[in-house]
């Protein structure tokens, strides 16, 4: 038997598994297209969290990462490229294993992980546009979905905290809303 039909066995092996396993080892996910050139699958979390997998076996699998691609109608694509990378980082813990079932239980905690995605865009142009370098302030904690923003202009000081638990006010609507404006007092301003 040579090399490739051994890589051959491997791949069909790990596809009926996938075929017939993954619905049920992963949750929020629907399987698309399950062949030996191509697993395709969407892996739902909510309707902003939501992925088209598309995975392909290279040449030497599995000493090799699989293939991945990442496709979203709402998570940017620099985004989805970021994703990938850490991706293979990941399928590189797993060479020589099956690498799938692997693969879609790490996005799915990644999606489970990061409620704060698909409105990466908007917080950096809100970050670039509003806030002043060096002076303003703005926190994400992507795990719990919290937004810090502090903001100081002349004698006023702004600051906002923002929980998102489910992004699915996100990202059409409006994230920030009315926050602490405080004016110091008289007794803090310097003696003019």
């Amino acid at each position: 038997m040579s090399a490739g039909d051994t890589r051959i066995e491997v791949i069909t092996e790990e596809v009926e598994f996938i075929k017939r396993n993954l619905c049920d080892k992963v949750e929020g996910v629907e399987i698309l297209g399950c062949h030996a050139k191509l697993i395709t699958f969407i892996l739902t979390k909510t309707e902003y969290r939501k992925l088209t997998v598309s995975l392909q076996f290279l040449e030497n699998y599995p000493f090799v990462p699989i293939h991945v691609e990442l496709k979203s109608k709402v998570i940017p694509h620099e985004v989805l490229q970021q994703v990938c990378k850490i991706c293979e980082k990941q399928l590189s813990t797993q060479l020589g294993c099956k690498q799938v079932l692997f693969l879609a239980r790490f996005l799915k905690k990644f999606l489970d992980e990061s409620p704060l995605l698909p409105c990466k865009d908007e917080l950096m142009k809100a970050k670039s546009e509003f806030l002043e370098e060096g002076v303003d302030e703005m926190t994400v904690k992507q795990k719990t979905g919290r937004i810090v923003v502090e903001a100081k202009q002349s004698d006023y000081y702004y600051k906002e905290r923002e929980v998102c638990t489910e992004t699915s006010r996100l990202p059409n609507h409006q994230i920030f809303g009315a926050g602490l404006c405080e004016k110091p007092s008289v007794n803090d301003l310097p003696n003019l």
